[in-house]
């Protein structure tokens, strides 16, 4: 039996780094469905976790936060927001554009991929995270808080620490075509497979492949009446 999965490994353009200021875009979810629910309206909308990396708190009164950075100004983080010493701070962009229990943006993430920036009260860039499609209730984040290595969490950890969590650097993308389908076969056969991008790992014991399984790079032969999946 031949099981199968295509690991594709995607980065995201940092266009600031993590260093470049104290409150860092810290983890993100773009696609969110029926996932984590905001506090106010009980949606489970996008949100973006901000991280304060310093040991002072800090007040984000007047500063901005936008989806794109020609428009840097779209959305002004209301008065009396203050992120604590090393703490973190979620904003729901919903489209909403309120400030109740939570914070409310006036725009929404696009799943399909966009950018995020923040900017202080001049408008000078603090950090911003160009990122491309997202998996549903998948989000994307630093590896450890205020890193500049980002990854995937499979369980989002809005508002708390990425400290603790085991990112993942692959995101699953398609399934592979296969030459032949599924079934016992009479003939001996050589299998061929394609897939959209990446690299597809596989096994013929039966166990679902991992990274460290042989990747695909050519025909695999098969002997007689092989089975596959």
């Amino acid at each position: 039996m031949i099981c199968r999965t295509c690991f594709v490994f995607l980065a995201g353009l940092v266009t600031a780094s993590a260093m470049s200021g104290q409150v860092v875009l810290n983890e993100f979810l773009a696609s969110n469905s029926n996932g984590v629910e905001d506090p106010d309206f009980g949606n489970s909308g996008d949100w973006v976790e901000l991280h304060n990396t310093s040991d002072s708190d800090i007040e984000l009164a007047g500063w901005f936060l936008t989806d794109d950075l020609s428009i840097p100004n779209k959305w002004s983080i209301p008065s009396d927001v203050i992120v604590p010493a090393g703490g973190h701070l979620i904003i729901w962009c919903d489209g909403q554009d309120v400030a109740l229990e939570a914070l409310h943006t006036n725009f929404k993430l696009i799943g399909g991929g966009e950018e995020i920036a923040l900017h202080q009260p001049d408008l000078s860039l603090v950090d911003a995270f160009q990122f491309q499609a997202q998996t549903t209730n998948v989000s994307q984040g630093r590896n450890v808080d205020g890193s500049s290595t980002w990854g995937w969490f499979e369980s989002p950890t809005p508002g708390e620490s990425n400290n603790a969590s085991q990112p993942y650097l692959g995101v699953t993308l398609g399934v592979p075509s296969f030459s032949e389908q599924g079934g016992f076969k009479s003939n001996i056969l050589s299998l061929t497979m394609s897939n959209l991008g990446g690299n597809t790992h596989f096994t013929t014991d039966g166990r679902a492949p991992t990274s460290m399984d042989p990747v695909y790079t050519q025909p695999i032969p098969s002997g007689s009446n092989p089975a596959l999946a």
